[in-house]
């Protein structure tokens, strides 16, 4: 799974803003799901961002939310043309 994180910010808040490629979305999603140490279960918030000027110009933010601990995630990946089916996974 690491091959697939890019970029890992710690925002203020101590929230986590991880960079996925999007080849390793579904793998990334799953683990931040399923893991004893993670249970991100709740997706919260879905944003895109359309950056002409980018090689890779839309960017995809979603949000997720672990109940148990009450921790907050954001993760993001970038594309060169919009997948409405890998966005809605």
């Amino acid at each position: 799974m690491p091959k697939f994180i890019q970029k890992v910010e710690v925002t203020n808040g101590n929230e986590l803003d991880l960079m996925i490629h999007p080849d390793g979305l579904i793998p990334v999603m799953t683990f931040l799901r399923d893991h004893t140490n993670a249970q991100f279960h709740n997706i919260v918030d879905i944003a895109g961002v359309d950056v002409p000027a980018k090689t890779n110009r839309f960017e995809v933010r979603k949000a997720a939310d672990n109940v148990y601990f009450t921790k907050h995630l954001q993760y993001r990946w970038e594309m060169k043309n919009i997948d409405f089916q890998l966005i809605y996974q």
